[in-house]
């Protein structure tokens, strides 16, 4: 498994340009934009949260990696954070998981915990609910991210 630095920031830049291709779907029209923007933070070092959040007002997303960590507790810590810091969404992308989208692994590599300011998010989710961008998409991925309730209103 990489860890060092420089082939950590390849392989995040690498799995970026996978989500954001028409291949994928594309999982994240805006992943790249915000890549190109210098808007996406990769932590390695694992700080607390308290020391991330709040976020500058140019990051959009935190990227934390989270080698050798089960899936289950990857999980488990996100939920944790996401009770914590409301204004946060807390996301995990675990190799081990097992959702897709159009028969594609979405997730990274490597362990990861996904930091996105909430009002942001929600309005990038709305806009693409709007566009019907998540109308082919599965019940358990959209369950899994929190947004049925947008796609089924």
């Amino acid at each position: 498994m990489l860890t060092d630095s420089t082939n950590l920031q390849k392989s995040l830049y690498e799995w970026i340009l996978r989500i954001s291709s028409l291949d994928s779907g594309p999982a994240c029209p805006f992943a790249m934009k915000a890549w190109l923007n210098d808007e996406v933070k990769l932590v390695e070092n694992r700080p607390t949260i308290s020391e991330l959040v709040p976020f500058t007002e140019e990051i959009s997303i935190c990227i934390v990696p989270y080698l050798d960590i089960s899936y289950e507790d990857l999980a488990d810590i996100c939920d944790c954070y996401n009770l914590e810091y409301p204004e946060y969404i807390f996301l995990n992308s675990h190799p081990d998981e097992t959702l897709t989208l159009l028969g594609k692994k979405t997730v990274w590599e490597h362990p990861a915990m996904l930091i996105q300011k909430k009002s942001e998010l929600n309005v990038a989710r709305s806009l693409l609910v709007k566009i019907g961008f998540y109308k082919n998409w599965d019940k358990d991925m959209l369950e899994s991210l929190g947004i049925t309730h947008l796609v089924s209103e």
